[in-house]
């Protein structure tokens, strides 16, 4: 009896499933498990899949925005009217110019630099006191009071006059030189129109004054024996669309307007690229093993995008109705190529014809193409369409995840249960198996 109860006892504490049965109880129970995960691995693959797409659409609207900025830099007419202004002679003066110019060559000299008026006290020391009072400064019509006190210096009243709220365009500077220090008064813009007035008491006691040097002047050229007259050094207004920054009183120099045609051809290969780069996304996009192999969104726009570059311009009066006639082919991989000398010959041809092959509004190719490209990445386009359609598939397939993930951990627990079962009692089957063939053994044969 004891012996059967301390055997009792040792079975009692034996817990790690198949050891009663010697069944692999594990090795089993997860085999069926990876069985019931297949719907949920099918589940975690598409959706890999899925996300890849979405990341893909996500790189095609990335390349079309930069092929959209590259493209408007040619997408009006006005656009094609860039001009270049150059000095013979930049120590007289630079220029620039703008869509507004015209081809030119002019003559200019400059006859006069502009300068701001000038005033300037007495000097003395730096300690010294001037009874306080007011200071009334007029620049070009404008005024602003100072009022400063009996113990204020040179630099006590520069400060005043730079901090005014209402200062009306004039800056005070204090010079240390030999014979002592001297506060300056300089108007902050040239011309006479900008000429400095001082009146009040404290004028007075500075005995500021101004030299005949120290008078505000207009900058005055002359272009091809014209004379103008401006109150800047910064002469605008005079040539048409032409901006002169003058440097040298006296100096003179050719400037010339021309068509820019080395920003232009600049502008048209940053568009090549831009396009050669799309073009080569949508290919790989639609390759064999690709995120977007099989989505037709990619070969719509490949298709569009073709049949735009294919379609000639009908453009009235027009020397030009393809590329190809200024210079821009396709090479056998299917990209655009530039051939510098055939467009630079198009362009001094007929450039108005170019500039409308490019950016006419209904027949350009820019506006074609730009078209196209907006009706698939703007909101709500072609892309987002697809975009919106991938999320909520992304959305439903992890809701089926979670789902299936809780239901087999549910499956999980019910056959570990049901073979935990089975081994316990298999284990028990067999004991009482061997304790009857003990017993049967024990029984002496009849002799």
């Amino acid at each position: 009896m004891d012996k059967r109860k301390g055997e009792g006892e040792v079975m009692a504490t034996i817990t790690a499933s198949g050891i009663g049965s010697g069944l692999d109880v594990e090795n089993i129970v997860s085999k069926l498990v990876a069985l019931e995960e297949i719907p949920l691995k099918k589940l975690q693959s598409d959706q890999s899949i899925l996300k890849a797409q979405l990341s893909a659409f996500g790189q095609l609207k990335s390349n079309i925005s930069t092929f959209e900025t590259a493209a408007d830099a040619l997408g009006s007419t006005d656009k094609f009217k860039v001009f270049s202004a150059s000095s013979s002679d930049s120590t007289a003066f630079t220029a620039t110019a703008d869509s507004t110019s015209a081809i030119a060559s002019l003559d200019v000299t400059v006859t006069q630099l502009a300068t701001p008026g000038k005033f300037v006290a007495d000097a003395v020391t730096s300690t010294d006191t001037f009874g306080g009072g007011d200071l009334t400064i007029d620049v070009g019509g404008s005024s602003f009071t100072v009022t400063t006190t009996t113990t204020d210096t040179i630099t006590d009243i520069q400060s005043a006059i730079n901090s005014a709220s209402d200062n009306t365009g004039v800056t005070a500077s204090v010079l240390v030189e030999d014979s002592g220090t001297r506060l300056i008064l300089t108007s902050n813009s040239t011309g006479t129109a900008n000429e400095i007035t001082i009146t009040d008491g404290l004028a007075t006691s500075l005995n500021l004054t101004q030299s005949a040097a120290n008078q505000a002047k207009d900058s005055i050229i002359d272009v091809d024996g014209f004379t103008v007259t401006q109150s800047s050094n910064t002469v605008t207004g005079a040539i048409q669309g032409v901006t002169l920054n003058l440097l040298t009183e006296g100096g003179s120099s050719t400037l010339t307007v021309a068509k820019d045609e080395a920003s232009i051809t600049s502008s048209v290969n940053s568009f090549i690229s831009a396009f050669n780069t799309l073009r080569t996304q949508l290919v790989s996009f639609r390759s064999e093993g690709a995120q977007l192999e099989a989505d037709n969104t990619v070969l719509t726009m490949q298709n569009q995008f073709d049949s735009i570059i294919n379609t000639e311009a009908s453009l009235s009066g027009v020397s030009f109705s393809t590329f190809a006639e200024i210079g821009i082919t396709r090479n056998k991989a299917g990209d655009f190529e530039l051939d510098s000398d055939i467009f630079s010959t198009a362009l001094s041809t007929d450039f108005d014809g170019i500039s409308q092959l490019f950016a006419d509004t209904d027949e350009g190719f820019i506006s074609r193409l730009e078209a196209a490209a907006t009706s698939f990445s703007s909101f709500d386009g072609l892309i987002d369409a697809r975009e919106d359609g991938l999320n909520a598939r992304i959305k439903d397939n992890q809701s089926s995840q979670d789902g299936l993930t809780r239901r087999l951990e549910i499956v999980e627990r019910r056959i570990r249960a049901q073979f935990t079962a089975l081994d316990s009692l298999v284990g028990s089957l067999q004991s009482t198996g061997s304790f009857l063939s003990q017993q049967l053994s024990s029984i002496p044969t009849p002799g």
